[in-house]
C-alpha cells in the first residue's frame, strides 16, 4: 500500500507512524527520525496528551538509535511523565525499557539498571510477558557490559523461557545469542559457539535474515576471541553481505567496522584504513552518530600506527569531542588514551598526564579495563621521567592489581623498558609469546620482535 500523504487527519498519521517504525527498524535512521520530528510537532498542535506522549517516545527512540542521546533522553523522559500521569502503565513500562537502553549505551549503567529494575518490577505486575522479555533482555545487557557474567547469564536464561513461553522463536533466537555472548566473554568459547549455531540455524530456518546476520557477527567475534582469525573475516564478510541484501546501511556500517578491526588487528594497516573509511562515509550518509564517533576514533587509531600523526590528531579531536557531546564513556577514555600516545610522538603539550588521569577513570567508570591499564602504564611511565622510583613502584602495584594475562604482559614490558633487567624481559617474552599462539595480534608480533631483538643484542656483548 503506498504511503498517504500527511493531510492533518487521524488516518494519515497513524500510517505514517507506521512508516517511521519501519524506518527504524529497517535501520533508515535519518528519515525515521526526520518523519518522526515532523509527527512530533503535529502532535503538539493537535494538544491530545496521549498523542504527544506517543510522537515524543517515538522520536526520542530513533534519535537514540543515531546516537543523538542527550535529546532522546529528555523526549523519553517527559514521555514517561505523561504515560505515568494518564495512567497508561504499558506504555510507561516501555519507555522505561528505551530510556534504559539510552543510559547503557551512553556507559551510565548504574541508572540503565534503575530503570530495568523499575521496567522489570511494572511488567510483572501487569502480567505482561513480552515488556517482561524486554526487561530481562536488558538486565542481562547491563550486567554484561559492567562484566558481571553469571547475573547475566541468568537474565538471558530467563529470557529464553520466556521466549518459549510465547513461542516467539526470534525471541529464542536472540536469547541464544545472547546466552553465546556470555559464554564467550566468560572465556568458555565451545559454548559459546554451541549457543551462536543454534541460534544461527533456527534463524536461517525461519528466514529472519537480520536475526541471521547479526548472530553471523556474534560469530565472527567468537571465532576472533579464539585466534581464528580466517574464521572471523569470513563470518563479517558474511554479516556485511547480509547487511547489504537488507539493505540495513547501519549495520553495513558495523560488519566493514569489523573487518577493519581483523586488518588493524593484523596489522594490515591499508585494507583497515580502507574498510574504516566506507564506516565514517555510511555513518554520515545515515546519520548516525554513534557510528561516526566510532569511526573517526578507529581511523585515528590506524593513522597512529601508520606514523600519520596530524591526521591521527584531528581524528581524535572530532572523535573526543563527539564522545563528550553524546556521553559516550568507553569511546571517550580510547580517544583520550590514544590521542595522548599521538601527543607524546608529535606535539606534547604538557597536559598530557592530566589526560591519562581522565581516561584511566572513564575507563574504569564503564569496565574498559584494558584502556585503564593502558592509560596507566603510560601515565606511569611519564612520572618515571622526573621520578624514577615512583614510577617503578606504581608498575609494580599495578601489575600486583592485574588479573588479566594480556594486561599483565603490558606492565610487565613497561617495566622491563624502564629497567632494562633480563628476568622481565625473558618473562615479558614468555608471556607475549603465549598470547600469540593464542591470538596472532599485530600488538604481539611487534613486542615479540622487540624482545627478541633485545636478546640478540644483549648476546653480542
Amino acid at each position: 500500500m503506498p504511503w498517504i500523504s500527511w493531510s492533518g487527519g487521524g488516518y494519515p498519521y497513524g500510517v505514517r507512524r507506521s512508516k517511521a517504525e519501519a524506518l527504524t527498524f529497517i535501520g533508515r535512521w535519518a528519515e525515521a527520525s526526520g518523519l518522526a520530528r515532523d509527527m512530533l510537532a503535529f502532535a503538539e498542535k493537535l494538544g491530545d496528551a496521549a498523542v504527544l506522549a506517543a510522537a515524543r517516545s517515538q522520536l526520542g527512540q530513533a534519535l537514540e538509535k543515531r546516537g543523538e542521546f542527550q535529546e532522546a533522553q529528555a523526549l523519553l523522559e517527559l514521555a514517561a511523565d505523561a504515560y505515568e500521569h494518564l495512567g497508561e502503565r504499558r506504555n510507561h513500562c516501555s519507555v522505561l525499557g528505551a530510556l534504559s537502553l539510552c543510559h547503557m549505551r551512553r556507559g551510565d549503567y548504574g541508572r540503565a539498571l534503575e530503570l530495568s529494575l523499575g521496567q522489570l518490577e511494572s511488567a510483572e505486575k501487569l502480567g505482561d510477558r513480552r515488556l517482561l522479555g524486554m526487561a530481562v533482555s536488558n538486565m542481562g545487557n547491563i550486567h554484561i557490559y559492567r562484566g558481571e557474567h553469571r547475573q547475566a547469564a541468568e537474565f538471558y536464561q530467563r529470557m529464553m523461557e520466556l521466549a518459549r513461553e510465547l513461542d516467539d522463536r526470534r525471541g529464542v533466537c536472540m536469547a541464544l545469542g545472547n546466552l553465546g555472548m556470555v559464554h564467550m566473554m566468560a572465556g568458555d568459547h565451545p559454548k559459546a559457539l554451541a549457543c551462536y549455531r543454534e541460534g544461527w540455524d533456527l534463524a536461517h530456518r525461519m528466514g529472519d535474515v537480520q536475526t541471521e546476520m547479526n548472530i553471523t557477527g556474534n560469530l565472527g567475534n567468537c571465532r576472533y576471541m579464539t585466534g581464528d582469525m580466517p574464521g572471523a573475516v569470513g563470518c563479517f564478510q558474511d554479516q556485511l553481505a547480509l547487511a547489504r541484501r537488507l539493505g540495513d546501511r547501519i549495520s553495513e556500517g558495523r560488519a566493514v567496522g569489523n573487518l577493519g578491526a581483523m586488518h588493524e588487528e593484523l596489522g594490515e594497516f591499508g585494507p583497515a584504513l580502507e574498510c574504516y573509511e566506507i564506516k565514517l562515509a555510511l555513518a554520515r550518509t545515515t546519520g548516525d552518530r554513534q557510528g561516526l564517533c566510532l569511526a573517526m576514533n578507529n581511523l585515528g587509531a590506524v593513522h597512529l600506527e601508520m606514523g600519520r600523526h596530524a591526521e591521527a590528531g584531528r581524528c581524535f579531536v572530532e572523535s573526543e569531542a563527539l564522545a563528550r557531546e553524546l556521553g559516550l564513556k568507553y569511546v571517550l577514555c580510547n580517544a583520550l588514551y590514544l590521542s595522548v600516545r599521538n601527543r607524546l610522538e608529535f606535539t606534547p603539550e604538557g597536559n598530557e598526564g592530566k589526560r591519562l588521569d581522565e581516561a584511566a577513570r572513564v575507563a574504569a567508570e564503564c569496565g574498559r579495563s584494558e584502556v585503564e591499564t593502558r592509560a596507566r602504564i603510560l601515565s606511569l611511565k611519564l612520572l618515571a621521567d622526573s621520578n624514577r622510583e615512583a614510577g617503578l613502584k606504581g608498575l609494580e602495584e599495578l601489575l600486583g592489581r592485574s588479573s588479566n594475562e594480556e594486561e599483565r604482559a603490558m606492565v610487565v614490558f613497561a617495566l622491563w623498558q624502564l629497567t632494562g633487567n633480563q628476568s622481565l624481559r625473558e618473562k615479558a617474552a614468555e608471556m607475549y609469546g603465549s598470547l600469540h599462539s593464542k591470538m596472532p595480534k599485530h600488538e604481539c608480533r611487534v613486542r615479540l620482535n622487540e624482545l627478541k631483538k633485545a636478546a640478540g643484542r644483549r648476546g653480542m656483548q
